[in-house]
């Protein structure tokens, strides 16, 4: 009987080829944007999961209420790596993960020049190993706990330093900069021995591909301030069962209680996050979690236009075997063994599509990939729960697939069929295919309007000005930068201001103005009447900070050329430059007055009174910290940065920078500090905060134009259905006298009715879903404006291209000859 069913299927398949074609074609561009969410997505959710044991690793965070704020880091500080060491040795595995780029030496044989290479290290603890439990390819780890000057190395570079030759027991001398606790205040130079080459070489982890070098716990003799200034990612494993419960216990018991606190009302607690849950729930990936529900939503409905395109187009097939499916109904054919036969048909079809979908797939990865800078699991076809959930898909689409045809002969009266002789499309199938037209188009016009909304949200969002300069600003820096005193500071700093085109240099502690700091209380006192407010702000520690930003001044000759106000007992203290909208919050009558003036800030809840600030400067308002959220009044403090400090260095250029502009200031720096450095723009880092919008922007440009043409298959090869079926009509038309337009605008009409019909329910849908997407900004487009045009445009578009579609078969039905058309009807 299913050889019987497939042979009826192949039959069927062959008879009518362009159907056939039409209908694969389309399930097989659905089924490839659908498989590329589903790689993407498990590639997403599946981070870290490979180590041995993935779901008993935890990363330990960092809770903290200071001031009554809370505030969550992903990392701790080294007095918590050190004392959890020495307290819970007996319960847990613990090793923090401090990575940093250093330059490797490797001595050549044979006289040559040694090669100098740049590589990460990660420094761990021997709990690394039985933690992860990473394979150990060649050597032997056993030496790693107990000799500090030994290294790991994982493969790939291992073939970046020795190519093809043996890396174990080789000796690598690294300079790099004093690990954190050390009392040390310059880089140390120090020689390595490769003991063992690992298996870490996974980049959808956490832990990054590199050399492995054993920690040193932190020196007893730091003060408890140094010990806190660091923290780092810390990783920790149960060596018995233990619930996260218990875990959590044991830390906050053992470790968070005896931490010195700053303040009475300062508080610290830790907390547990999985590793395998890390790359989506982490500080760092807000809105990731939320992008992978939304790339499910669209390959679900890019899938649902693909399944209505192929049961609209099948529908036609269905119709003209009512005969041959009532004589089997006459012969006790029941509902089970229907839904095999179609079952076994729409399968095979599927298989055809999903076969090409693969391919399409596996050549479209490696684009994917560049386009979306995202690492995927390597091998994804061979992974056996990819497999298994790419197999499901398969087979979840061709049940679906042959419901309908099932549910639509079940109800057929055999008699009826049989006594006319012929096969008639009832008014249920003629619904049928008209709605699943219309459910075509409104989630082709739907995708549309969404890319146009994102779209024009992400380049008003590229055109910002957030009251400072945006583009033409590069950054540079060196990990591995030997310290540098004033002298050498200055001279490097004169140099590169020294460099054709450069308009302003600036030594910065971040990247984005205000990113990482945070709103701070600020008050002030006029007479009796205390003024309270919470303003953004932002660390400076360079006069020309204002200058290479292109901060705009209103008040204040000049920024001074120290931050720091020595006028007052002989001691430096920190000053401050306010932006206009703080000033009336503050009290402040105009700009000027409030030159001179001191505000008060690091107010504590036991302290009537915190730490007196100058105000040396007022500018135009600035938008600090991340553009997602609205921008509040603002101020810049300033700090006193030691000048051997490794930050980046922001270079503000008269026009964009040229390779040979950058490769001068790289050439200084190396010159000065003995690294060539790296270099990024500004313009970079800021679009990095709407990294998810865009990757979303970039789906669905494919998505919308998968979805269009799956739709003009979908109205292809309706209306050649559809001329078929009324070429007897189209020939007494023409016999009394209709031409070739009339008879275009004949066919044309119907489907106009129906995309007409589809926007007008994909409009509501897709505003809904714009409004609700466009709460994640404080300054958005105005909706009721850009919509109807959004709409508007869409219907033209979808309207020409079904035109233009159809009038293709209707010309060649409008040049048939009436009697040719006759005769064979």
């Amino acid at each position: 009987m299913v050889k019987h069913y497939l042979l009826i299927a192949m039959r069927n398949l062959l008879n009518d080829k362009l159907n056939s074609a039409v209908k694969i074609f389309g399930l097989a561009l659905g089924l490839a944007a659908s498989l590329i969410v589903v790689i993407v997505n498990y590639s997403e959710l599946t981070w870290d999961s490979f180590w041995p044991e993935a779901e008993q690793i935890h990363l330990v965070r960092t809770e903290s209420v200071v001031n009554g704020k809370t505030q969550l880091l992903d990392r701790v500080s080294i007095e918590v790596i050190d004392l959890a060491k020495e307290t819970m040795a007996d319960s847990l595995w613990i090793t923090p993960l401090i990575a940093s780029n250093v330059t490797a030496v490797v001595e050549k044989t044979g006289g040559t020049a040694p090669l100098v290479q740049e590589v990460l290290i990660n420094h761990v603890t021997p709990d690394f190993l039985s933690i992860f439990n990473p394979t150990v390819i060649a050597g032997d780890t056993r030496n790693f706990s107990n000799d500090p000057y030994t290294l790991l190395i994982n493969q790939s570079t291992a073939k970046l330093i020795f190519g093809q030759e043996n890396p174990l027991g080789k000796i690598i001398t690294i300079n790099h900069p004093p690990q954190p606790g050390d009392s040390q205040s310059s880089p140390s130079t120090q020689q390595y021995k490769i003991i063992a080459i690992v298996d870490v070489d996974e980049p959808r982890s956490q832990i990054r591909a590199g050399l492995f070098a054993p920690y040193r716990a932190q020196p007893q003799g730091e003060s408890s301030d140094r010990r806190i200034s660091y923290s780092w990612p810390t990783y920790i494993k149960a060596k018995k069962p233990l619930a996260n419960e218990q875990i959590l216990e044991l830390l906050n018991e053992h470790v968070a209680a005896k931490l010195p606190q700053l303040n009475p009302h300062d508080r610290i607690n830790l907390l547990l996050l999985p590793l395998v849950d890390q790359h989506l729930d982490s500080v760092e990936s807000t809105g990731s979690r939320q992008r992978v529900l939304i790339l499910y939503s669209l390959g679900l409905l890019i899938l649902w236009i693909a399944v209505s395109n192929y049961i609209n187009l099948a529908i036609a097939g269905y119709v003209t075997r009512q005969k041959e499916t009532a004589l089997r109904r006459i012969q006790g054919a029941n509902i089970c063994s229907l839904f095999l036969q179609y079952w076994l048909e729409s399968f095979l079809l599927v298989l055809l599509s999903g076969f090409i979908a693969l391919i399409m797939v596996e050549l479209s990865i490696p684009s994917v990939v560049n386009l979306l800078n995202l690492p995927l699991a390597t091998n994804s076809f061979s992974d056996p729960l990819l497999t298994t959930a790419i197999a499901g898909l398969l087979l979840a689409v061709s049940l679906v697939l042959a419901a309908y045809p099932t549910f639509y002969f079940s109800r057929i009266t055999p008699a009826l069929i049989l006594r006319a002789n012929r096969s008639t499309e009832n008014r249920l199938s003629l619904y049928t295919r008209k709605a699943l037209f219309v459910v075509q188009f409104i989630g082709v016009s739907f995708l549309l309007i969404a890319l146009a909304a994102i779209a024009l949200q992400l380049n008003q969002l590229a055109n910002y000005q957030p009251g400072y300069q945006t583009d033409r600003i590069a950054f540079f820096i060196h990990r591995d930068t030997r310290a540098l005193n004033t002298g050498q500071l200055n001279s490097l700093k004169q140099q590169i201001n020294a460099v054709p085109g450069v308009v302003s240099s600036s030594r910065m502690l971040g990247v984005i103005p205000g990113d990482g700091s945070g709103p701070m209380e600020v008050n002030r006192l006029i007479g009796n009447q205390p003024y309270k407010v919470e303003l953004a702000s932002a660390w400076v520690a360079d006069s020309d900070y204002f200058a290479t930003y292109a901060i705009a001044l209103v008040a204040g000759n000049s920024f001074p050329t120290k931050l720091t106000d020595t006028t007052t007992d002989n001691h430096s203290r920190m000053t401050a430059v306010l932006c206009r909208s703080a000033l009336a919050p503050l009290g402040f009558k105009s700009a000027d007055d409030a030159i001179g003036n001191n505000i008060d800030l690091f107010r504590r809840p036991d302290q009537p009174k915190g730490v007196d600030v100058k105000v040396v400067g007022v500018t135009e308002d600035v938008h600090l910290g991340n553009h997602h959220k609205a921008p509040l009044p603002c101020l810049f403090i300033s700090f006193d940065l030691d000048p051997s400090a490794n930050t980046p260095y922001a270079v503000r250029f008269e026009h964009a920078p040229t390779e040979q502009q950058l490769e001068a200031i790289q050439t200084i720096w190396a010159d000065i500090t003995g690294n060539k450095p790296h270099h990024w723009l500004l313009e970079n880092s800021l679009a990095d905060q709407f990294k998810i919008e865009r990757t979303l922007e970039k789906f669905l440009y494919g998505f919308a134009a998968v979805a269009l043409v799956i739709g003009l298959l979908g109205i292809y090869g309706a209306a050649a259905i559809n001329a078929q079926k009324r070429t007897k009509e189209i020939a007494l038309r023409k016999l009394h006298g209709a031409s070739q337009f009339k008879i275009v605008t004949l066919l044309n009409r119907d489907f106009a009715l129906l995309v007409i019909l589809a926007n007008l329910i994909a409009w509501p849908l897709a505003f809904y879903v714009a409004a609700r997407w466009l709460e994640n900004f404080y300054r958005h487009f105005d909706l009721w404006l850009w919509l109807p045009l959004f709409s508007a445009t869409n219907l033209l578009l979808c309207l020409g291209l079904t035109w233009l579609t159809v009038s293709g078969h209707a010309l060649l039905i409008a040049k048939t000859k009436p009697a040719h058309a006759l005769r064979n009807e």
